[in-house]
């Protein structure tokens, strides 16, 4: 059993990020151990550990650790384990899912709060996932755009599901197929959240909505209206001095706070498979 006095940190970028050595999911953790990963995992907004050998039932009890589980709402589900998602791409298919940077399910009225995800299979090049620090985001604005940012709301949507020629096209590309009940929905967020657990401020803007057939608008503003702002905070939400690359090796797991990053996972290695399993934490309503 891994116990407190294992743990070993190191930050990896000025930005987030942080590798714990002396921890093996394989086998039980402690209390106290998991109630320190905690408090590193919101220090550092993401963490690696490397040379994990776990399997579905280690992996969900890694993800419990750390908050509730939610059950695949998009795509199927690993047999056996519905919050398990097999995040695939085939060398045949032509997209991949997660690519371009955004905040996983902000269309939702409850956004995940956070994610796993386990390596499987990567490929010899590419693959990588980025990950951009909103609480940097936020905090680098000028003071007169934070005033302005922080009284406003955003309304998000995953608008693209309810044309059907777009979605059939899209998934003809990838194998990953979005379950048949996915419907379309809507919610509306302020554009600074608030952290509930570290109580920070950080910006809450989805690039992918701003970008495809999804919608993301100021609320009470016309579209044309809000989307050079928000345009604008999309671009800046994903500068260079906030962002940290993963590099993935098989049997690298990795936990990722949802509500202060974006992420983005680039389609650069085509020709090749790449397979992680994904675990989701509940989250609650962003305030």
């Amino acid at each position: 059993m891994a116990t407190h006095g294992d743990v070993r940190v190191n930050r990896l970028s000025d930005a987030l990020g942080a590798e714990v050595t002396g921890v093996d999911w394989s086998n039980d953790v402690d209390a106290e151990t998991v109630a320190e990963l905690r408090q590193v995992w919101l220090e550092h907004h993401v963490l690696v550990f490397r040379h994990q050998q776990v399997s579905p039932d280690r992996l969900r009890t890694f993800g419990q650790a750390f908050g509730e589980l939610e059950q695949v709402k998009t795509y199927g589900g690993l047999d056996g384990y519905p919050e398990i998602m097999p995040l695939i791409k085939q060398p045949s298919d032509q997209l991949n899912v997660g690519e371009g940077w955004h905040i996983d399910s902000t269309y939702r009225q409850c956004p995940p709060a956070g994610a796993a995800l386990y390596a499987i299979d990567v490929p010899p090049k590419g693959g990588d996932t980025l990950f951009s620090n909103m609480y940097l985001a936020y905090g680098t604005l000028s003071a007169g755009m934070r005033r302005l940012a922080d009284g406003l709301h955003v309304v998000h949507a995953n608008g693209y599901l309810g044309d059907a020629e777009a979605r059939n096209e899209r998934q003809a590309q990838q194998s990953m197929k979005l379950r048949s009940e996915v419907k379309t929905e809507t919610a509306q967020h302020p554009l600074v959240r608030t952290h509930p657990e570290t109580k920070r401020k950080s910006l809450y803007v989805n690039k992918l909505l701003a970008d495809g057939g999804m919608i993301a608008n100021l609320l009470d503003m016309s579209a044309e209206e809000s989307a050079p702002l928000v345009q604008y905070l999309c671009e800046h939400a994903a500068r260079d001095e906030f962002t940290w690359r993963v590099k993935w090796e098989s049997g690298m797991l990795v936990l990722y706070d949802n509500r202060c990053l974006q992420h983005n996972a680039p389609n650069d290695y085509d020709g090749f498979r790449r397979e992680m399993w994904r675990l989701s934490l509940a989250g609650d309503v962003p305030f």
